[in-house]
């Protein structure tokens, strides 16, 4: 028997844990103090060794649930008489299974969202009943009710966005039940919603002042400082040196790197991991490939963890269909989990915590620090190729401006470090030091330039205002 710390919406509870005959049992220390519990703890095994106490969990058949009285909302559409399956039932039994046919864990948030709030309102409505004029209006008092709802966090409001998309997923599933032929009229269709959904801001509008990046020390020392797993550095240096989203990070496989690619190798981002639904997609978030030059460091780094660091950890030497910096048992990174290690390894560095996912904005601006154009920055970070032709430029005419953003970041701030590993770990030889090849210039369809290329940045009329004056505008 233990005592087990659990908390319910901030709040500390202990209980009681242990198991008889193969039996998980259970029982609250009904105390938030956790020398108490270990007390009732000592006396409550005392007390079932010597036979005093006896358990006994008894198998009571639940009573039948009486039908509960309409919603105020739902009154209306209850007063129509209408017949066949309630919103309820065609939620379990035909929209949500659809759903998890589906790609991903949006199915989650869908349960979350109609459990919560609608299906207490309209659960035991026949869903034909919102076919008609009163369904419309329904669906609208329902939604300016749910901007006043408390949230069960801490009782303010709901915030806009949760409001947005709690909305999105009735309208989804009203949309399909029209297509299902389960009603005749979708009641979500001809509301003026950009008139009855709340603006998108934040509920705290002060959140993303205390967001910081990360200094480029900062980030040599998650790299290479010797008190940190070996793994975790070379995941770090993946974080950092790419910006790629920690999905995109997650599924990265040695047959995504391109070492062939001039001048310092090429990492390719296809793919992408869920650490809710634990599966691995075929799609990036955006559906975009990402195209990241490697940085000289990273090339050294991923040079070494393939040589030797990668077999040291895993057991084996890695093949292509392997993932990149998997964890111990050789599957991929929780996000969960990838973000208590980030903390711990913070702390140990005396570094400021900040949410892990602002190693894609601390590349960007070290990029940017470094003299970077922004347009360039974003190829990488935000790339949208809606046709084949843009795919080809970003592989082509824009891998120079990629790779001239990437070189921005300073290689010499890893000049007095070595990579390897911990003093815990399999003695292997640091890696060496490799020189940047001289950046010359030439077009922009062959070779590198020098020259920063125009960014379009206001438009009058035909013409195109850039930082070198007003030029004619080819496309619009």
């Amino acid at each position: 028997m233990h005592v087990r710390c659990i908390k319910i919406r901030g709040k500390r509870f202990f209980q009681l844990d242990w198991h008889e005959k193969g039996i998980r049992r259970r029982v609250s220390a009904e105390t938030d103090d956790a020398a108490l519990a270990e007390q009732r703890r000592v006396d409550l095994e005392g007390q079932l060794a010597s036979g005093a106490i006896r358990l006994v969990h008894p198998q009571v058949e639940a009573a039948p649930t009486p039908p509960r009285p309409p919603a105020a909302l739902a009154q209306p559409l209850v007063e129509l008489g209408c017949t066949g399956p309630t919103v309820g039932q065609f939620f379990e039994e035909s929209w949500l299974p659809m759903r998890k046919q589906g790609d991903g864990s949006g199915w989650m948030n869908d349960l979350s969202h109609f459990k919560n709030h609608f299906l207490t309102v309209f659960g035991d409505v026949p869903i034909r009943a919102f076919s008609g004029d009163e369904g419309k209006a329904a669906v609208l008092r329902w939604l300016y009710a749910l901007g006043e709802t408390p949230s069960q966090r801490d009782g303010t409001k709901l915030a806009s966005r949760t409001v947005r998309n709690i909305t999105s997923s009735i309208r989804s599933m009203f949309g399909d039940a029209l297509e299902l032929r389960a009603i005749q009229q979708d009641p979500c269709l001809g509301l003026r919603w950009k008139k009855h959904l709340p603006k998108k801001r934040d509920k705290n509008p002060r959140w993303r002042k205390d967001l910081r990046s990360w200094t480029l020390e900062a980030v040599v020392a998650l790299t290479t400082d010797p008190r940190l797993p070996c793994d975790r550095r070379v995941h770090y240096a993946v974080r950092f040196l790419t910006g790629l989203r920690p999905s995109s990070e997650a599924a990265l496989r040695f047959s995504d790197l391109d070492m062939t690619r001039e001048p310092h190798g090429l990492l390719s981002a296809t793919t992408s991991y869920d650490s809710r639904a634990r599966k691995e997609k075929d799609h990036t978030k955006t559906y975009a490939e990402y195209l990241v030059p490697l940085h000289p460091v990273l090339r050294r780094i991923l040079d070494w963890w393939k040589a030797e660091g990668w077999e040291a950890f895993i057991g084996r030497a890695p093949r292509q269909d392997d993932l990149l910096v998997p964890t111990q048992q050789n599957a991929p990174r929780n996000v969960n989990t990838k973000r208590s290690q980030f903390y711990a390894d913070l702390d140990t560095l005396g570094l400021q915590r900040q949410r892990p996912y602002e190693t894609r904005a601390t590349f960007r601006n070290l990029c940017l620090e470094g003299g970077a154009v922004e347009a360039d920055v974003k190829l990488i970070t935000h790339p949208t190729p809606s046709n084949a032709s843009e795919l080809y430029n970003r592989s082509n005419v824009g891998w120079v401006r990629m790779v001239r953003a990437v070189l921005s970041i300073d290689e010499g701030a890893w000049a007095e470090t070595e990579f390897g590993p911990t003093a815990k770990e399999a003695s292997v030889s640091p890696i060496g030091r490799v020189s940047i090849p001289e950046i010359g210039t030439g077009d922009r369809y062959g070779t590198y330039q020098t020259k920063t290329p125009a960014t379009r940045t206001k438009l009058r009329g035909a013409m195109m205002v850039t930082p070198t004056g007003i030029e004619p505008m080819s496309s619009p």
